[in-house]
């Protein structure tokens, strides 16, 4: 009996220990599902449809959950780089980080959060662009794999371990050592922005690379050019100890669709770089520098207003410029192409809404420093700091370049004349310009009728002004619904490009286009309050009578002309002080 009962304990445990080897196995084929390493489908809105490769690292766990960090490569253009948490609500994985695309282009940067299933199988959720979290895109993807990709390259994952300045000379792994073959390649860091700049040597090819660094300058984002070919780039220090460069002969990653991707993929020069030397010789990082574009077409940012972008394009020595879709600028270049001066005009019809200004490129051309002043004021000049954005030629168009005589057979382009603004046949808006430099201009569309008044520049190809509209359906006829501010200029195709805002006061303009992460800001997005918009001349000529039939909206309402938003800081502080007297004074009493 003791016998029997002891075999039925050990079949007992047996069948127990099974059981907990099964739950046991079962249970880690499940944890280890719950990771996003592996191969996925790239199918986010605006991918590329290739494959999203993801490694993991830095497993632990810790005081606020299950943790590890992902680096990964969609569709070879793209990087990730994110840390993954545990929610313990939904007992599921999800990771936040950053996302980064080749080429030195504006708009191939942002951030991202995805969600992966309980099953492991797919994730999803959204991806944003830089400072633009409240413009979310949908981003899912289904499981390819499980298994970790064969090599770390695939998930571009970079070197970890203490390591010498990413900037050095270096050569190809492959090279023989009779060959034409070095890479020189420098990096900048400072408050303004992390850089790169490369020059090489590959036999008879000799290149010139520049662009940002990321990732604590482990990887770079760039574009390139040789003698006779441009495209984009992308550069890595990998977790073993090489620097990685992959090259496509594209303008810019703006440019791509899928079937595109396809093409330039298939022709993508991948380089693998050992380092020979830690510091380059003074001047060889730059030393292919004339080979870049170079020059002012590009976009910079536009701190001055906030969250916008300046346009710049470069036509000879004459630059021109639009900044936030507020306002426009013109210069002209000294001898070395790097100095820039000129004039700027904002939205408003105060005649003291432009001024000067002065600035210099950066000689790698990464940003310019400078100043810009207010005519007719009697302040210093303003530091004016920008970082370049993007060097292609994609947002050309959005420099909305001056109308010039010699495309359109005539002397005049100035603004004065009518255009059509809308579809019907009375829907036009009339425009004077004065020798006072005065502009007005009256017109009607969709049974609105509006009239605006402000001062030409720039010879008469600019003007800034309010506006004033009465919309018979809303509100008393008669007298204006809406006022703001506009900035127009006479733009190429003889047409008459409109920047036009639904608010009084330039000073509080503030360009962003997310007021906090889930708010747009309606300023910018709602058509009905900002718009550009252009519209095509009919005739050089009109009269005083058709700029004027609506001009009684302006002496109905006027506007505080003498209101200047400029104001000194000490002025200011002065007032505060004054009214806090005057309050303890009352409140004594």
């Amino acid at each position: 009996k003791q016998k029997k009962v002891e075999v039925a304990v050990m079949r007992l445990f047996s069948r127990f220990l099974l059981l907990f080897l099964i739950f046991f196995v079962v249970f880690v084929n499940c944890q280890e599902d719950q990771t996003f390493e592996g191969s996925w489908t790239d199918t986010c809105a605006n991918c590329f449809g290739g494959i999203l490769y993801i490694c993991s690292k830095n497993l632990r766990n810790n005081e606020i959950g299950y943790v590890e960090t992902i680096e990964g490569v969609y569709s070879e253009l793209g990087s990730i780089y994110a840390d993954v948490f545990y929610d313990s609500q939904t007992d599921s994985l999800y990771a936040e980080g950053t996302w980064y695309e080749s080429g030195y282009n504006d708009y191939t940067r942002g951030g991202f959060r995805l969600n992966l299933s309980s099953d492991g199988n797919n994730f999803n959720g959204v991806w944003w662009y830089e400072n633009q979290k409240c413009l979310k895109f949908d981003w899912s993807s289904n499981r390819i794999s499980s298994n970790r990709p064969s090599s770390s390259k695939e998930c571009r994952a970079l070197y970890t371990e203490p390591r010498a300045e990413l900037g050095g000379v270096y050569r190809r792994v492959d090279a023989n050592s009779d060959d034409v073959d070095s890479f020189y390649l420098c990096t900048l860091s400072n408050e303004i922005g992390d850089f790169y700049t490369l020059s090489y040597d590959i036999g008879d090819v000799v290149g010139y690379s520049y662009g940002r660094t990321y990732q604590n300058q482990l990887a770079g984002q760039g574009s390139w050019y040789t003698d006779s070919s441009k495209g984009i780039n992308s550069i890595w220090y990998t977790d073993d100890g090489d620097l990685q460069i992959n090259f496509w002969e594209v303008d810019s990653i703006q440019d791509l669709d899928f079937t595109e991707y396809l093409i330039i993929n298939s022709k993508k020069i991948s380089y693998e770089l050992i380092k020979v030397d830690d510091d380059p010789p003074a001047g060889l990082c730059l030393s292919r520098q004339d080979l870049a574009q170079s020059d002012w077409t590009t976009v910079f940012t536009d701190t001055v207003f906030g969250q916008g972008r300046l346009y710049t394009c470069q036509d000879g020595p004459i630059v021109e410029g639009v900044y936030s879709e507020f306002g426009f600028l013109r210069g002209i270049l000294d001898a070395t192409k790097r100095n820039l001066r000129g004039t700027w005009v904002d939205s408003g019809a105060r005649f003291e809404d432009h001024g000067t200004f002065q600035i210099e490129l950066h000689p790698e051309f990464f940003y310019f420093e400078g100043t810009w002043s207010v005519d007719s004021i009697d302040v210093d000049p303003i530091t004016w700091v920008e970082k370049v954005l993007d060097v292609s030629d994609f947002y050309k168009s959005e420099c909305y370049e001056v109308n010039k005589p010699e495309r359109r057979g005539q002397l005049r382009t100035d603004l004065n004349g009518q255009y059509s603004i809308g579809s019907g046949t009375n829907e036009v808006i009339d425009i004077c310009l004065y020798d006072d430099n005065v502009v007005e201009g009256s017109y009607e569309y969709q049974g609105i009728k509006g009239f605006l008044t402000g001062y030409w520049q720039q010879e008469g190809q600019t003007f800034q002004a309010f506006w004033y509209e009465d919309d018979p359906s809303i509100g008393i006829e008669g007298e204006p619904d809406f006022k703001g501010i506009e900035v127009d200029r006479n733009t190429a195709g003889d047409g008459m490009t409109r920047f036009y805002w639904s608010f009084k006061d330039a000073g509080s303009f503030f360009f962003v286009y997310c007021e906090d992460d889930d708010e747009f800001n309606e300023d910018y997005f709602d058509s009905n309050k900002h718009f550009v918009r252009t519209y095509p001349r009919i005739t050089d000529i009109t009269t005083v009578e058709k700029c004027t039939r609506n001009n009684y909206l302006h002496e109905v309402h006027n506007y505080d002309d003498d209101t200047y938003y400029y104001v000194d800081s000490s002025s200011s502080k002065l007032s505060l002080s004054l009214m806090f007297i005057v309050f303890i004074v009352f409140f004594l009493i």
